[in-house]
């Protein structure tokens, strides 16, 4: 997906139809289109030849896609239309056992006039795209299927004997159903394929294939471990061999907080005392917040620097890796500018293409993750993703301040989401967040459970509506913490929500130095001194917040209640009885570390450009005024995404 085009309403869904451009597998323009429900879940994923986004009358085979899922979010179905696969969850929101469709799709491209033969059988073509359907028997036990792809190609000389070629891999199937334990801490302890060990800490440090499966399945042990931030530093690969586990393949990384600069990998060869090394950097600029790692790196990788040459990474618009191209390279068979990897993801991040000569060279893929291929897991940071589930290995580390659904990867909408570090969801995750966008005052602790918007939601207070607002929000640190105390101490959620809104808005509008506010300034607007100052406010609004979130959480009862029908979440709050009155009621936190001046009311918002030479990147300037003015609800998301205001 290059760019979200519009926005189609049927019914209660909604329709994103997103426009590609040509794809370099396939040579012609693809138009993909993402259905939505009413809690903008991804219900469908369907793709169609053709550069008219309107005209669905050509499906691409084998790439139609619907998901169904229960009021909170569990998915009921998904996957490829024509094999659906019915997921049974747990009260603790967990996939307890899933079906496996004995039916896989194979897909790849060839020349209009080669045959294509999938273990026997004529593939379907549209053009040089094709696809065949491979059926196996996968309900007594697991199947490492073997797939033999014959190419024949007739010579024009008709004395001439057709010209040949053979490939053969193996698909994996897990037995079906498919069950999933865990252990007590909501950890992912076994599935089809694998074991799962975790530390103390809820970190996966072993992923082992299980002894269990028949004995042409590779075996595969992959142990992790953390520095003291949590971050994997060291990943060592073994393989099984006579029955014994061997190491080959020990991984070390090195970060810039949490972006990977550095990877040295010493590789052994069976049966040899041979070892390989192999250094790679990695370049970072700006991700899809407009900063260096706001959105955790996402689409922010500039260039990869292997021994053999440079590589460029291209994304789609969601920040998903698309291409690798040749920047520089000693290797004589390659050009410079040329195309060395291509991958195509399905909705949920599965690799639905992948080709090129150095298609397996590269980690960095779907949102810009690192992809380990032996257990085909996305490492985020706090947490890995198995695209093939849908949903986090473990429990949010946040808990239910990172939403009800402890398991939840972004709402079931990882095309209009990012995830920043495995860490928060969509709510409370505006440094990730939407693509491009900034949650806002929702990107704060408990922003899933507490609707720190309503004060820029309420027409009497929200800057969408100046000069009719009264701008009540933008408060002295102290007139606004007065307000949360007793919030507090009575158990007001809506207050609690509005002060601390208030609150928050104190320091990310607050900019002394620069007399600038810098939570909402512009992209443009930051230089060096600018960003450790934005970063000096976002830490202390943060702090601040988890502390009053803290307090309020100790006296008050606070619970989300789901109606089963209709699925709507109520959230109310209550005393919580045996508290102490003293400490619901004392006086806000020390004020200390900060140099702004707390009894003075923050400045208010800078007027964006009206210029269209004053506006980045070519961007409508002519949305600005119904922006502003709230008027345009389409726009203001828009614009809120492209320039990262932080409402």
């Amino acid at each position: 997906m290059r760019r979200i085009s519009k926005v189609l309403k049927c019914g209660s869904s909604k329709v994103w139809v997103t426009a590609q451009m040509p794809s370099s597998v396939f040579f012609v323009p693809l138009c993909e289109t993402i259905r939505e429900n009413d809690r903008s879940e991804v219900i469908g994923a369907n793709r169609y030849w053709g550069s008219d986004i309107s005209n669905t009358n050509t499906p691409v085979l084998g790439q139609q896609y619907s998901y169904e899922y229960d009021p909170i979010g569990n998915r009921i179905s998904g996957g490829r239309a024509s094999s659906q696969a019915a997921y049974d969850s747990n009260e603790l929101n967990q996939y307890v056992s899933r079906t496996v469709p004995p039916t896989q799709s194979i897909i790849g491209s060839a020349p209009t006039d080669v045959e294509i033969h999938v273990n026997g059988t004529p593939a379907d073509r549209q053009g040089p795209y094709w696809h065949s359907i491979v059926t196996v028997n996968n309900v007594p036990s697991p199947v490492y299927a073997e797939i033999e792809i014959l190419g024949v190609s007739t010579p024009v000389n008709p004395q001439a004997p057709p010209e040949y070629s053979i490939t053969t891999n193996h698909l994996f199937v897990a037995q079906s159903p498919e069950l999933f334990e865990y252990d007590l801490d909501g950890n992912l302890t076994k599935d089809g394929r694998f074991n799962y060990t975790w530390n103390g800490e809820n970190r996966l440090i072993c992923v082992e294939t299980r002894d269990d499966l028949p004995v042409e399945i590779p075996r595969y042990r992959v142990e992790h471990a953390y520095d003291y931030r949590g971050r994997r530093i060291q990943k060592e690969v073994f393989a099984q061999d006579t029955g014994n586990w061997a190491l080959s393949k020990s991984s070390s990384f090195l970060y810039d907080r949490w972006n990977l600069i550095s990877e040295t990998s010493v590789s052994s060869t069976p049966h040899s005392s041979l070892l390989t090394t192999n250094s790679i950097s990695y370049v970072w600029g700006r991700d899809l917040s407009g900063r260096l790692q706001g959105a955790g790196g996402v689409g922010g990788l500039l260039a990869v620097v292997r021994d053999d040459g440079v590589y460029a990474p291209t994304y789609d618009g969601n920040g998903n890796i698309s291409e690798y191209i040749v920047l520089e390279t000693g290797n004589s068979q390659l050009e410079t500018g040329s195309v060395v990897a291509h991958y195509e993801y399905d909705a949920f991040g599965n690799t639905v293409v992948q080709c090129g000569p150095m298609a397996d060279m590269f980690a960095h893929r779907f949102s810009t993750k690192y992809w380990d291929a032996e257990t085909g897991l996305y490492y985020y940071g706090y947490r890995f993703y198995p695209p093939t589930l849908g949903v986090w290995l473990n429990r949010d580390p946040l808990g239910e301040r990172g939403g009800i659904n402890l398991h939840h990867f972004v709402f079931n909408n990882p095309v209009l989401w990012i995830d920043y570090l495995g860490l928060w969801g969509p709510g409370n995750n505006g440094i990730g967040g939407k693509k491009g966008e900034g949650r806002g005052h929702g990107n704060f602790p408990g922003g899933d459970f507490f609707d720190y918007n309503l004060e820029d939601n309420d027409p009497k207070t929200s800057p969408y509506n100046w000069p009719k607002g009264t701008r009540r929000h933008l408060q002295p640190l102290g007139q606004s913490e007065a307000g949360l105390v007793a919030a507090v101490q009575a158990c007001d959620k809506e207050a609690f929500e509005r002060h601390a809104h208030q609150m928050q808005d104190f320091f990310s509008h607050y900019g002394q130095k620069h007399k600038m506010p810098l939570g909402h300034s512009m992209p443009w607007e930051w230089d060096a001194d600018d960003a450790e100052i934005f970063w000096r406010a976002y830490d202390q609004a943060t702090w601040r917040t988890q502390i009053w979130l803290d307090r309020m959480l100790k006296c008050c009862c606070c619970s989300a209640l789901t109606d089963k029908e209709t699925g709507m979440i109520t959230r109310e709050c209550s005393v919580r009885r045996g508290r102490s009155e003293t400490e619901c009621s004392e006086p806000p936190p020390p004020y200390e570390g900060w140099d702004g001046d707390p009894n003075r009311a923050p400045p208010r918002h800078p007027k964006p450009p009206r210029s269209r030479d004053d506006w980045p990147h070519g961007f409508e300037p002519h949305l600005h005024d119904n922006w502003l003015r709230g008027s345009d609800p389409e726009s203001r998301p828009r614009i809120r995404g492209l320039f990262n205001w932080s409402f």
